[in-house]
């Protein structure tokens, strides 16, 4: 039994928009195992639509993306609807976010994060996506687009960014585009408006138009953008 709403499905797509709703696929997400059927399986790779702005309050939310057996890696379009009251306060955990694990192949765009929202985690701290696993090369990146960030960041331990908290292989591969972050970024260890750490190398992480109005603590006194190898 599911405590929370399910969502509509038109033409397969997920119709979310409430905060029952959004936790309803948050946990459908996370029930996922590997003697999950293919059809349970399929979750991860679902195409979601926000229709209407989301209200978290009263919501524990459950990131979606539990662990690494639990990754999203479908379709995510927030319709530039405003997700609000979403507060994490979980200061001993690790992959913390709307998101927690996410791979190559997801597409997350066109989502806002209001500044009634915040994050704080151990380490793996981001207001999207805690953290990122993807494979090298151009046929999988993980995309996002049109994200914007108010909310408030922190790690008491690592990593804290606004879109991604780190990466959890050595060359995770992405590309960001038209992204904006005005929330307050505080890595206990590392910290970066976009993403608090990044072991890409070889050119594999890429940001395109994207704007830092927030303050950011704990930098390498290089880039406050995006913190890592190259890129």
């Amino acid at each position: 039994a599911w405590a929370w709403d399910e969502p509509t499905q038109i033409n397969g797509v997920y119709q979310i928009g409430t905060g029952s709703e959004l936790e309803w696929f948050a946990q459908k997400v996370n029930a996922v195992t590997a003697e999950s059927t293919t059809e349970e399986k399929a979750i991860l790779k679902a195409k979601v639509v926000l229709t209407d702005d989301i209200n978290m309050t009263g919501i524990d939310h459950a990131p979606i993306g539990a662990n690494e057996n639990h990754k999203f890696e479908g379709d995510f379009d927030g319709q530039f609807h405003i997700i609000k009251n979403l507060v994490i306060n979980r200061p001993n955990d690790s992959q913390i976010g709307l998101f927690g694990w996410v791979r190559g192949n997801a597409c997350i765009k066109n989502v806002i994060i209001d500044s009634s929202c915040s994050f704080t985690g151990y380490n793996r701290v981001g207001a999207l996506i805690g953290v990122i696993q993807t494979n090298v090369g151009a046929s999988d990146p993980l995309e996002i687009q049109n994200y914007i960030n108010y909310a408030n960041v922190t790690a008491t331990s690592g990593a804290a960014a606004s879109m991604m908290g780190a990466g959890a292989e050595q060359y995770p591969y992405f590309e960001c585009m038209n992204c904006v972050n005005a929330g307050k970024i505080s890595g206990a260890s590392k910290g970066a408006a976009f993403q608090g750490w990044n072991k890409s190398e070889g050119g594999n992480a890429k940001l395109w138009n994207c704007l830092n109005i927030g303050n950011v603590s704990v930098l390498d006194g290089n880039d406050n953008l995006f913190r890592g190898n190259n890129r």
